[in-house]
């Protein structure tokens, strides 16, 4: 039998289905479903507690080693319920114009500009180290709190499983529109990273990738169209990299990941 990743598509503002991003997915041959969560409350860039819950025990239900379609940025936080997930040690292969390690400004709130910060703080996330590519460098003093255990722009070592979170804020408007100021990266560069950090003997616990931009926002069709195209691209391109999926590798069968 063909072995192919899940590919999950969880929308929140009504980017992807402004997309059309099942039926191209589909259409290119990908195994893919829609989560419709725009009903849920409290989500826009801070997650509510009562949301955070109900949001968790979605992802349970989601394989962890697939290719995850989390709508806009402003959703970026639901990275780190995959993340919570996990408990081997791992660490984060992470594309995105912003660290998002901000202190939180209500509480412990979830939130889209706190979440990696918090996956650090938190003993019971078995996270060793971010490897941040794309960042703003005039962000830089967002990382400085946590030392060494932000890398920007170097490889993962290949001794653990990564988790690729990509924000396509991190790339230049020829390759993605979203409702949050952009980077310069190139698509080429960015899959460019992946492969080198495969070449080093990484393997992929799951992937992750935000920055839609909804009608709401002011997306337009052109708009629409360009992050369909990038968001096909990136699942083409995991999809022929399936061999180095832990779940696809015999002597990963140690790689586990929480259940309850």
């Amino acid at each position: 039998m063909e072995r192919r990743l899940s590919h999950t598509i969880l929308s929140l503002s009504g980017a992807c289905e402004a997309e059309r991003l099942e039926p191209v997915l589909l259409e290119a041959g990908l195994s893919v479903r829609t989560l419709d969560l725009r009903k849920t409350e409290g989500t826009v860039c801070y997650c509510d507690p009562s949301s955070e819950e109900y949001l968790s025990s979605i992802v349970r239900d989601i394989p962890l080693s697939g290719v995850h379609y989390i709508d806009s940025g402003d959703y970026h936080y639901l990275s780190a319920l995959f993340l919570e997930r996990i408990s081997e040690p791992f660490d984060l292969l992470l594309f995105d114009h912003h660290p998002d390690m901000q202190d939180p400004s209500i509480g412990d709130i979830l939130s889209c500009g706190g979440w990696v910060g918090r996956c650090l703080s938190r003993p019971d996330i078995p996270l060793r180290r971010v490897h941040l590519f794309g960042m703003d460098p005039s962000l830089e003093g967002e990382t400085l709190p946590f030392g060494d255990r932000v890398s920007l722009g170097a490889l993962p070592k290949g001794d653990l499983p990564i988790y690729v979170s990509i924000d396509k804020d991190a790339l230049s408007r020829e390759w993605a529109a979203t409702n949050w100021d952009q980077g310069e990266m190139s698509l080429g560069y960015l899959t460019g990273v992946i492969e080198k950090a495969l070449g080093e003997g990484c393997r992929i616990a799951g992937v992750d990738i935000c920055g839609e931009i909804s009608p709401s926002k002011g997306g337009r069709d052109s708009d629409f169209s360009l992050n369909a195209r990038t968001n096909l691209s990136l699942g083409l391109f995991f999809e022929k990299e399936i061999d180095y999926f832990c779940c696809m590798i015999e002597e990963r069968k140690s790689f586990y990941v929480k259940t309850k």
